[in-house]
């Protein structure tokens, strides 16, 4: 029963002994703390830097509590206190704003090609529709051909190669034209969204020098 005691015991605190060996601070841990919190002292920081303090406090925290060593309740009363600092709330707004702006900008552009495939699409049902019906006047034509004599059927089928060139001419035409409104289109709707894109920016510069 003793030994059973024992080496429950001891396995127990084998398995401690692994669990604490398993979880350690990151290399250069007290430096880059150190780093971080001074430029985090500034008014204009990165939220870059913000995140990657946050994270080594977070290891810091399992790290001690891990040993069992109370040094752990140290980091959460820093992460509290980062947290409640203007400057990185201000930056932690501005950072998630921008993300706001770019999923917007994102959709805007996903919403263009859409517009432009569809356009595509209803000037490629349209030419398609024209080049059918010039197809059946043709296999008319033909079946004319077949059922009747060469020298009354020739003029007939150069008429139709007459109104065949004439046709395709337009149809060319008419596609280039669209092709060209589409691309204008377009270019106008990138300048809009560039303009708005300044405009933001200008807004957001605006606020942060009022607010220094």
């Amino acid at each position: 029963m003793l030994q059973k005691i024992f080496n429950k015991k001891t396995d127990e605190d084998n398995n401690d002994y692994s669990c604490k060996q398993k979880v350690s601070l990151p290399e250069n841990f007290a430096d880059r703390v150190f780093n971080l919190e001074l430029e985090l002292e500034t008014l204009d920081i990165d939220i870059k830097n913000v995140v990657e303090l946050l994270e080594l406090y977070s290891k810091a925290i399992e790290y001690y509590e891990n040993m069992k060593d109370e040094k752990f309740i140290i980091f959460k009363n820093k992460i509290t206190s980062l947290l409640m600092k203007q400057n990185v709330n201000m930056a932690m707004d501005n950072a998630q704003e921008q993300h706001q702006q770019e999923v917007k900008y994102q959709y805007i552009n996903i919403k263009q090609i859409k517009q432009y495939q569809k356009l595509m699409l209803d000037n490629y049902d349209e030419k398609n529709s024209k080049f059918q019906r010039l197809k059946e006047i043709q296999n008319k034509l033909k079946y004319i051909y077949q059922q009747d004599n060469w020298q009354s059927v020739r003029v007939l089928l150069n008429n139709h190669d007459q109104e065949m060139k004439y046709h395709m001419k337009l149809i060319l035409k008419e596609c280039e034209s669209q092709t060209d409104i589409i691309n204008r289109r377009l270019q106008i709707r990138k300048k809009k969204n560039k303009m708005k894109s300044y405009q933001d920016l200008d807004k957001q510069l605006d606020i942060s020098i009022n607010n220094s």
